[in-house]
């Protein structure tokens, strides 16, 4: 679980369409990504029952936070 004012950050050396699933989740997630500190899209309350579907941006992005879906 995550409490709702914790997420998950994840940094990558350069930007491009990294991938994210739901495997093993048991809670929805927000997806909220970045390229340069600006957001470049975000994707709400994406299922668990979603794997083994991958998930990206639509821009090349080089930081995703990971939170709990906000309903």
């Amino acid at each position: 679980d995550l409490p709702g004012d914790v997420g998950l950050l994840f940094i990558f050396d350069k930007p491009g369409f990294h991938s994210f699933w739901m495997k093993d989740m048991g809670f929805p997630l927000d997806f909220i990504f970045y390229k340069d500190g600006r957001e470049v899209d975000r994707l709400k309350d994406i299922s668990p029952d979603t794997y083994p579907k991958i998930f990206t941006a639509k821009e090349e992005f080089d930081e995703a936070v990971e939170i709990k879906a906000r309903r």
